[in-house]
């Protein structure tokens, strides 16, 4: 039986070796995809990859590029040979009889005068040129290498190793040593030469904090073999740790991600053994070989003792563990003997023993790990539609969120023996409830506040799932289901259906709701009568063809925005190739293909497709038929076909399929002729990047032959340039501009719409990616415009808070209510430079934050008014935008400083400045004034800081006469014989009466509570402006007594506190003049 949960691989370090151990992960792979090994990703696999050395340079780069395994052997077939000819390398330094770069080798060992520490240097020179090379190769795309250009040159030190949430995660694993501080002093206080993790991905108990440049080289590092190659902030990594076969720290890693979560498979994969006498080496490589082989030695002692002292007390993990290393005994110098290596592996695992292991290794691997019940899918499906909620409006970090719990959530549930029906219909119900709110309000943000929130902006799912988990009790109440209109609806519908078909109820069955959806559902898909008993089966494959298509869609729409996080989830990708290889689509419903289609034409486009899964191609070409409507598969199909040109593939499967695409592709040439103009801004929409490129350039489908009697493009061309600029899509505005020319962008960037809106406008509105406004840079876009209100781009990036509300919170209460899983740190981003350095701020304000740097950073105008007078520093104090402010003044170049002064001492035609807006907008929660930002900048700029003034409350007289030394009590109705009243108002006041004090705090009437039991006259009221009662009772300055009757009888008097007139602290300050001067006391 096949235990599901987490799938580790470890690679050992082996010095300069390693070659045996990615020659025995392809065969592995080649258990899983017969053949086809080699063309295997391994982070589709598995969840967590760990290494070292020179294999954790692998490891990095499975999990960061994703490559497949035939690449990372072209990759350490080309730096092993480099490290194994090291001495001839040095040999022809000192000569000087090298081809280029000699000066910067004679560099590398200027330091050192032993021999044996220059081949070290000369290694650690190989590796950083090797390293550094790919990442130039890998990070190709222009938007991405035009973030790390300094000085004209591509920076591949500044490339960043962390990943987004959700994907197959890596670490390699390096040590502390002595190193140097921030101040340049000598760091002591670290434990030197303990394993350290440095992080592809952020978690709880750990951050990816270094580049990809610094870790790739810290991992390399060990002593004897090779220098270290990079100073980290406070340490060096000199290699100088036992950690080399790092299974134990990929298994304890596992559990801090996962706990509670088994192992389903451990691989753990050793460098082989050699013979140093056989090895017949140089002098100076003997003590290198010496250092590798102990390392081999120590890692297989490892191993040994885990079989021994671990695995027989440990049943499940002894079921997942398989150790793979090669005993068959070769030479140190691996490159010279790598056929022959290659040949040992293949003999060694064929013999019984590592053929049984490497077969159930390759089951485990091969199962498809999916949750598969009904609530399941539709919990699934929701959380789909609230990540493409998200991602619309633009939360960029809830979405990151939302995508590792997806992740978490198909790991756990797999592993789930129990039902837990409720709890799934209840994330499903929340989640599609939060979504519909989110896209309510986007859709009133996007068209402005005329068009108000509808009363009940639940969708179809929303009602669909809250019935089925809730009831008739469903939040927000009961209104009857209404037809589907999107994916998200078809899918709970279909559960909706499916679980009335299960239960066949005939009253259930003759509703009107259920008619209704059954009629829609056959409608795009063809399902049998009611009575047939495979309706609840053929019901059961339409549910999950809906949900696949329901998780392309939110993938689809998160990778056009440059994430690349759910679509990159190997158990996600794995099950829509199962999903489409196993159900039939028996219709061609626009509705489900399309969201298929466009998202694997997407993997294709980002170069993250295997030639082994074509044949899911070949499953949705079959269900496209001859139309007008089929554009998707279009775009599928011509995506296949541009792929076949970079990537050679001859298997039969392959070839099957790109004949399909070819003929699909003429099929529909014809059709294409007289729709060309008019697909521009679907093609946009949907991110079909061949098509974009067809449409603009107007040329056939199958040449590059220009169509006759092209209309102009430029009117489309606008609204798909600021459709793309809207929806955040980076790579879409790239394509565009790839094929239009850089003049004809120049104009469509600054061609505003009917309301005056350029694309900076909207990209700034709406929290576009900071990809789309490096393109503006390029395109030079006018980021000082004016729409038709008088705002600038600068002024949209504070709207109304009402209109876009902070789902921070929302996405918390998600999570802690409904028990979801998810192992991406939960903090708030932190916000540095200006004011209050790391402090933390809400993800909208982070993204805001972004935006708001890069336009004052390129000369953005601060001191632009709008049509209310209203500066962006104005509009940013008055809707509560204070954690922003100080990105105002972080920048100093040119005239801003001018304008700062200006912003802070100008004001709108309702006579505020920016300080009365801080000060009116106070801290509220995520509303923050920060006029303590206002008044420091003012402060800087040598402008006067007026007093705040503080609006009071008018209070009766006899509420600002009550001492403050004494406790304010109601007191109850007297007698009426013992009755006495204040004199009139019209009196004076004695002389010698003393004036009440006027900063004295300014009480309410005290709340009583009236209890109807008891007659109204025997109640405590409120103290009204002329009270009465006894003068016993009355706490005030004895100088009062003139007015005090003499008959009172003593034995009437209630118990009080007794207070002495030493006890009493009257303010002797004459009074200010005004009316308060006649307060009686």
């Amino acid at each position: 039986m096949v235990q599901y949960g987490t799938r580790l691989l470890s690679l050992d370090g082996g010095g300069t070796r390693g070659l045996s151990a990615l020659y025995i992960l392809r065969e592995l792979m080649n258990g899983v995809v017969p053949g086809h090994g080699g063309s295997v990703r391994p982070c589709e696999y598995f969840e967590l990859i760990g290494g070292t050395g020179l294999n954790g340079l692998c490891a990095l780069l499975f999990a960061r590029f994703c490559y497949t395994v035939n690449e990372a052997i072209d990759f350490f077939h080309d730096i092993s040979g480099k490290l194994d000819g090291i001495v001839s390398f040095r040999d022809k330094v000192l000569s000087g009889d090298v081809e280029k770069d000699l000066q910067d080798w004679v560099g590398c060992m200027s330091d050192y005068n032993d021999p044996k520490e220059q081949l070290e240097a000369l290694r650690q020179g190989t590796v950083q040129d090797c390293w550094s090379a790919l990442i130039e190769k890998n990070v190709s795309d222009g938007l991405e290498r035009y973030e790390h250009m300094v000085d004209g040159k591509f920076d591949f030190k500044g490339v960043d190793g962390k990943i987004e949430a959700g994907r197959s995660k890596a670490f390699v694993v390096s040590s502390e040593s002595q190193g140097y501080g921030n101040s340049g002093s000598v760091s002591v206080d670290h434990q030197y030469h303990v394993p350290t993790l440095h992080r592809t991905y952020e978690c709880r108990h750990g951050k990816s904090t270094y580049t990809l440049y610094a870790i790739g080289l810290g991992t390399v590092a060990s002593p004897s073999i090779m220098k270290p190659g990079v100073i980290f902030p406070d340490f060096l990594a000199t290699g100088k740790h036992s950690q080399h076969n790092p299974v134990c720290l990929v298994l304890e890693e596992s559990r801090k991600l996962w706990p509670g979560l088994p192992v389903s498979s451990l691989i753990s994969i050793g460098t082989g053994t050699f013979d140093l006498e056989r090895s017949c080496l140089k002098s100076l490589m003997v003590d290198t070989a010496k250092v590798c082989f102990q390392i081999a030695e120590r890692n297989r002692n490892l191993s040994d003792d885990i079989e021994r002292f671990v695995l027989p007390f440990d049943k499940k993990l002894a079921t997942a563990y398989c150790r793979f290393d090669n005993p068959l005994v070769n030479t140190f110098l691996e490159h010279p003997q790598k056929d022959r290596i290659l040949g040992d592996v293949k003999s060694w695992l064929e013999a019984p023993v590592p053929a049984a292991r490497i077969a159930m290794a390759s089951r485990i691997l091969k199962t498809n790990r999916f949750p598969n019940s009904p609530e399941d899918m539709v919990a699934l499906a929701s959380l789909a539609s609230l990540l493409r909620a998200l991602n619309v409006a633009g939360y960029a970090r809830e979405s990151l969120t939302i995508s590792d719990i997806l992740a978490n959530y198909i790991l756990y549930e797999s592993d789930v023996d129990s039902d837990g029906s409720f709890r799934k219909l209840c994330v499903a119900a929340k989640a599609e409830l939060l979504s519909s709110s989110i896209l309510s309000r986007q859709k009133v943000y996007t068209q402005g506040s005329e068009y108000p929130i509808p009363e009940d902006p639940r969708s179809e799912a929303a009602v669909l799932n809250g019935l089925g988990a809730f009831g008739d009790q469903l939040p927000g109440g009961y209104r009857r289901p209404g037809p589907p209109q999107t994916i998200f609806d078809y899918v709970s519908a279909a559960y909706y259906c499916l679980t009335l078909l299960r239960e066949r109820g005939a009253l259930q069955l003759d509703q009107p709701t259920f008619a209704m959806h059954f009629q829609e559902l056959c409608f795009v898909s063809e399902l049998p009568q009611i009575s047939n008993s495979t309706v609840v089966e053929k019901m059961e494959e339409l549910l999950r063809l809906t949900t696949v298509a329901a998780l392309c869609d939110a993938a689809a729409v998160q990778l056009l925005r440059g994430v690349r996080s759910l679509s990159y989830s190997g158990a996600f990708i794995r099950h829509v190739h199962d999903v489409l290889l196993t159900v039939p689509i028996r219709r061609n419903s626009k509705i489900i293909i399309d969201p298929i289609a466009s998202l694997l034409a997407l993997l294709m486009e980002t170069k993250n497709w295997s030639p082994t899964r074509d044949s899911a191609i070949s499953a949705l070409l079959k269900a496209g038929a001859p139309g007008n409507d089929n554009w998707s598969l279009v775009n599928l199909a011509m995506s296949r076909l541009q792929m076949a040109s970079s990537i050679e593939s001859n298997s039969p499967d392959s070839n099957n399929t790109l004949s399909k695409c070819a003929a699909f592709v003429n099929m529909h040439a014809k059709v294409w002729q007289t729709k060309a103009l008019e697909m521009i801004v679907p093609c946009v929409q949907n991110g079909w990047f061949p098509l974009i490129r067809k449409s603009l350039c107007a040329e056939e489908l199958i040449s590059d032959a220009h169509l006759s009697g092209s209309a102009d493009i430029m009117r489309q061309a606008e609204t798909g340039f600021r459709s793309a600029a809207q929806a955040g899509y980076p790579y879409v505005l790239k394509k565009m501009l790839e094929c239009l020319g850089i003049n004809f962008c120049k104009r469509l960037a600054n061609q505003p719409n009917e309301q005056g809106l350029t694309a900076v406008h909207l990209a700034c509105k709406h929290r576009a990616p900071k990809e789309v406004f490096r393109l503006f840079h390029i395109l030079v876009s006018d980021v000082n415009s004016k729409c038709h209100s008088g705002r600038t781009p600068l002024s949209y990036c504070f709207p109304d808070q009402k209109a876009l509300p902070s789902l921070y919170q929302s996405t918390l209460d998600l999570i802690s209510e409904l028990f979801l899983p998810t192992t991406a740190p939960l903090d708030k981003p932190k916000a540095y430079g200006g004011h209050r350095n790391g402090r933390s701020i809400d993800p909208r304000t982070a993204d805001f934050r972004i935006i708001i740097d890069h336009l004052v950073s390129r000369n953005a105008d601060i001191s632009i008014q709008d049509h209310n007078g209203m500066t962006p520093l104005h509009i940013a104090a008055k809707e509560g935008w204070g954690d922003n402010l100080d990105v105002f003044f972080i920048h100093r170049h040119g005239n801003l400083n001018r304008l700062q002064t200006q912003c802070l001492t100008i004001r709108d035609y309702s006579e505020y400045t920016v300080l009365d807006y801080s000060r009116m907008a106070g801290d509220r929660g995520v509303i923050q004034g920060r006029e303590d930002v206002i008044a420091a900048e003012m402060t800087k700029h040598a402008i006067p800081v007026p007093p705040k003034i503080v609006n009071t409350v008018p209070v009766h007289d006899i509420y600002m006469s009550m001492p403050m030394g004494r406790p304010r009590l109601p007191t109850p109705e007297p007698a009426a014989n013992l009755s006495c009243r204040p004199p009139p108002r019209s009196e004076h006041r004695p002389a010698n009466t003393p004036s009440p004090q006027p900063y004295a705090p300014r009480f309410p009437p005290p709340i009583v509570y009236h209890d109807p039991s008891i007659e109204s006259n025997r109640n405590l009221d409120t103290p009204s402006p002329h009270p009465t009662f006894p003068v016993s009772q009355a706490h005030q300055d004895p100088n009062f007594s003139p007015y005090v009757p003499r008959d009172i009888s003593p034995t009437l008097t209630p118990t009080r506190p007794q207070f002495s007139p030493a006890q009493i602290s009257h303010d002797q300050r004459p009074h200010p003049p005004g009316p308060s001067a006649n307060y009686r006391q």
